[in-house]
C-alpha cells in the first residue's frame, strides 16, 4: 500500500500538462473552422461509387477523381507510382494480384425454384472478385460447410458442380475448383459470425496465382438468409441446380500508389506520413472511402489555411498516400527506401467515419508494437482526449459524445509495413469496428460527418504539432509523456504486486516475483525509448531530454528498490524465502543462439509465401501467427538472443509455448528468412 501511495503522489505532482498547453490554440480554431465533415462525406459518397478492387481500372477511376480534386486545391506536387502486378511477381514475400476486368455476372437457382440470387450489375460485390467468364446452363450445388478444409471433400465428387460453403471464397475455390474440378463456388458469412445480421452479403475475392489462372472459375456471395434456404432443400434430400453467366477476365496489370506532398518550409526532407487504402469493392464506404476522403479533406484544409495566411506554413513535409492496401505498399516501400530516413511518424486512416450511435461503435486506435516504442502513441492519445473535451459538431451530423480507445498492436492494414523493423517508421491505425465490414451494407448512409470531423481534427492537430512545434511545446509534451510513462510503470508494478500478495505458496511467490522483475525490465526499456524518441522533434532538445530521461531511470530504480524491499518483507512475514528461479535446460539453450532476418527479407512476412517455398500447408502449420510472429521477426536483429526475444514476446502477449517458439524459428530458417548463429559467431559478425 505504501508503494502505491508514493507513486500516486508522484504522478499527481507530475501530471499537470493538458492538451491546450501542447497544441496551438489559434491554429486549432482555424482547423475547426475549416475542416468539414460534410465535404468529407461527399468525398466518401463519390469514391464509393467506384468498384475499386486492387490492380483494376476501378481503382484508376477513383484515383483520377482524387487527382481532379488535388488540381482544384492548387496542389502541384503529386503523382502515381506504378508497379507490375500479375499474380506471379513478388515484392519480397508479397505476391501481386492479377488485374481483373468484368462486365457482368448472374447466378440463378433453376431447380427446385427459379430465382436470381446474385447479379453484378445490381450488387457488384456479389460477384467474387477475379471471377472469370462462364456460361453454365445447369449445374448441381453441393454444400460443403468448411470448403477450405481438404478433409471435408472425402467421399464427395464436386467435379462439374458448384460448391456452397461458409468458408472464404478464395480458399474454397483453391480446394474445390483448382484441385478438384468444380465449376465455381458460392459463399456466405459463417453461421457464428455477426449472427444478428443474417442479410449481410460479403465482399470476397479469389486471389489466384499466375499458375492457376487457366483453371480459375467463378464465385458468388449470398446472404446467410438465402444460404439457409438452399441448404434446407439439400438437407431434405432435394437436389438444387443453378444457372451461371459471367463475363470477366484476368490480365497482367499494375498496382499503384497515388501520392501528394505538402512540402515543408524549413525541413522538407523530414516527413509526416498520412495514408489510407483507396482500394476496395463498391461501395466500401467506411472501409475505406472514409479514410481516403479524410486524407483529401485534411490536405484541402491545410492548403487553404496556409494560402490564406491563417496558419503559418508547415515546417516539415506532409506526405499523403492513397494505396492499394498491402499490394502497392510493398513495391512502393521497396522503391522508396528513403522513407525510413525521412519518415518521422505515419498515421493510417482505415475506417474513420462510422456513425457510433447508429452502428454502436467507437473509434479504436492501434498503437505501435513493443518493438518500436514511440512518442506518437501518447501524442495521439492527448489529441483525442482534447478532441473529446471540445464541442465539435457538424451541421448534418449527430450530436453525441466522442468515444475512443487506444489498444495494443495489431496488423491488418498498411501501418503493418511501416512498423516493420526494416522500415521503422512508427505508425498508428485509426479504425472503427463495423458490423457491415466487407459487406454490401457498408454504405455512405452509415458515415457521420461529426465523427469524420472529430477524427480529422485530432489527426490534423498531431500533424501540425509535429511539423511546427517549438522548444517550449516540446518540453511541455516531454513532461506529459514523462508523467504517462511513470503511470504505466506504476500500473505494472501494482499489477505484479497484487499477484505477489495473492501468492499461496513459496513457489508461486518466487514465480510471480521473477516474472515481475522481467516485465519491469522490459517496461523500463520501452518507456526510456519512448521518451528518447521525442528527440526526433528537435535535436536541440537532445541534451535536456537525456538529462530528464536519466531522472526517469533513477525514479524507476528507486521504485524498483522499494518494491523489492516490500516483497522481501512480505516474504519474511509469510516465512518464505526469495529465490532466483534458474533457467531451464531449454531456456539456457535459447541463450546460445542469436537470430537475424535475412538481408533480402524485408517488410512483413506474407504468410502464404511459406507455402510456395516449403510446400502447401506450411502457413497453417507454423505454430505462432501474427501479431506474435510479426514481433518475433521484428525483434530478430542479430543482437538479441532467442531467450531475450522469447521474454519480450511473453511480456507483450502473455504466455507463449516454448516448443512452438522454437518450431517457428526452425520454419523461418528453413525458408531462408532467418539466419540463426551461435552467440560467438553473431558477435564476430
Amino acid at each position: 500500500m505504501k508503494l502505491t501511495i508514493s507513486i500516486f503522489l508522484l504522478l499527481l505532482l507530475l501530471n499537470i500538462i493538458h492538451g491546450d498547453e501542447i497544441f496551438d490554440d489559434k491554429v486549432s480554431k482555424e482547423l475547426l473552422n475549416e475542416l468539414s465533415g460534410e465535404i468529407a462525406k461527399e468525398y466518401v459518397t463519390n469514391i464509393s461509387m467506384f468498384d475499386r478492387i486492387q490492380a483494376s481500372e476501378g481503382w484508376d477511376f477513383a484515383a483520377n477523381y482524387i487527382i481532379e480534386k488535388l488540381k482544384g486545391f492548387g496542389i502541384k506536387n503529386y503523382g502515381i507510382d506504378s508497379h507490375p502486378s500479375d499474380g506471379e511477381l513478388r515484392y519480397y514475400t508479397w505476391l501481386t494480384p492479377p488485374g481483373w476486368k468484368v462486365e457482368d455476372g448472374e447466378l440463378w437457382i433453376v431447380e427446385p425454384f427459379v430465382r436470381r440470387i446474385a447479379c453484378y450489375r445490381e450488387v457488384p460485390s456479389s460477384l467474387v472478385k477475379h471471377s472469370c467468364s462462364a456460361d453454365v446452363e445447369k449445374a448441381e450445388i453441393v454444400y460443403i460447410k468448411n470448403g477450405d478444409d481438404p478433409s471435408s471433400y472425402e467421399g464427395i465428387d464436386v467435379k462439374g458442380k458448384i460448391v456452397l460453403s461458409q468458408s472464404y471464397a478464395g480458399n474454397v475455390h483453391r480446394e474445390a475448383v483448382i484441385k478438384r474440378g468444380a465449376l465455381g463456388v458460392i459463399t456466405f458469412l459463417p453461421f457464428n459470425e455477426r449472427e444478428d445480421y443474417p442479410e449481410l452479403i460479403p465482399y470476397q475475392a479469389l486471389w489466384p496465382r499466375k499458375k492457376e489462372i487457366e483453371r480459375v472459375g467463378f464465385g458468388f456471395t449470398i446472404s446467410r438468409k438465402v444460404a439457409r434456404e438452399i441448404i434446407s432443400y439439400i438437407e431434405m434430400g432435394k437436389k438444387v441446380f443453378a444457372k451461371v453467366k459471367v463475363s470477366g477476365r484476368l490480365y497482367p496489370s499494375e498496382v499503384k500508389t497515388l501520392w501528394a506532398v505538402l512540402e515543408g518550409s524549413e525541413r522538407p526532407d523530414e516527413e509526416i506520413i498520412l495514408m489510407a487504402h483507396l482500394d476496395h469493392y463498391k461501395p466500401g464506404a467506411n472501409d475505406n472511402a472514409s479514410g481516403s476522403a479524410g486524407l483529401l479533406e485534411i490536405l484541402r484544409t491545410f492548403k487553404r489555411l496556409m494560402d490564406e495566411g491563417k496558419i503559418p506554413p508547415l515546417k516539415r513535409s506532409v506526405r499523403f498516400l492513397w494505396l492499394n492496401e498491402w499490394y502497392s505498399t510493398a513495391p512502393y516501400l521497396k522503391s522508396h527506401p528513403e522513407i525510413s530516413k525521412r519518415g518521422i511518424v505515419a498515421l493510417n486512416l482505415d475506417m474513420i467515419g462510422e456513425n457510433p450511435r447508429k452502428l454502436k461503435s467507437f473509434l479504436i486506435v492501434t498503437k505501435t508494437p513493443h518493438s518500436l516504442p514511440s512518442f506518437i502513441n501518447d501524442l495521439v492519445e492527448i489529441a483525442l482526449e482534447r478532441t473529446s473535451s471540445l464541442p465539435i459538431e457538424s451541421p448534418t451530423g449527430e450530436n453525441f459524445p466522442f468515444f475512443f480507445r487506444m489498444i495494443g498492436y495489431s496488423g491488418g492494414s498498411d501501418h503493418h509495413f511501416f512498423n516493420d523493423s526494416t522500415v521503422s517508421v512508427p505508425s498508428l491505425m485509426f479504425n472503427h469496428p463495423d458490423p457491415y465490414w466487407h459487406t454490401i451494407q457498408d454504405t455512405p448512409e452509415n458515415i457521420d460527418p461529426t465523427e469524420m470531423k472529430r477524427v480529422m481534427f485530432a489527426v490534423s492537430s498531431v500533424v501540425y504539432f509535429i511539423s511546427n512545434t517549438d522548444l517550449g511545446e516540446i518540453k511541455n509534451f516531454y513532461n506529459e509523456v514523462f508523467s504517462r510513462s511513470l503511470r504505466r510503470v506504476s500500473d505494472s508494478i501494482n499489477s505484479h504486486l497484487s499477484k505477489i500478495y495473492n501468492s499461496k505458496t513459496e513457489e508461486e511467490l518466487n514465480l510471480n516475483w521473477n516474472m515481475a522483475k522481467r516485465a519491469l525490465k522490459y517496461t523500463l526499456e520501452r518507456e526510456m525509448k519512448t521518451l528518447n524518441s521525442i528527440k526526433k522533434l528537435d535535436g536541440r532538445c537532445s541534451k535536456w531530454i537525456e538529462e530528464r530521461s536519466r531522472d526517469f531511470s533513477k525514479i524507476i530504480s528507486s521504485l524498483q528498490d522499494k518494491m523489492e524491499r516490500e516483497v522481501r518483507e512480505f516474504s519474511k512475514e509469510k516465512g518464505w524465502n526469495i529465490k532466483e528461479i534458474q533457467l531451464s535446460k531449454d531456456e539456457k539453450e535459447l541463450e546460445v543462439f542469436v537470430p537475424k532476418r535475412a538481408e533480402d527479407f524485408r517488410l512483413p512476412l506474407r504468410i502464404d509465401y511459406l507455402d510456395d517455398v516449403l510446400g502447401e500447408g506450411t502457413s497453417k502449420a507454423i505454430p505462432l501467427k501474427d501479431p506474435v510472429l510479426y514481433e518475433l521477426i521484428n525483434f530478430s536483429d542479430g543482437k538479441r538472443n532467442l531467450l531475450e526475444i522469447y521474454e519480450r514476446l511473453v511480456e507483450e502477449f502473455g504466455s507463449i509455448d516454448l516448443k512452438k517458439f522454437k518450431e517457428t524459428f526452425e520454419i523461418l530458417s528453413k525458408a531462408k528468412l532467418m539466419e540463426i548463429k551461435r552467440k560467438g559467431e553473431a558477435d564476430k559478425k
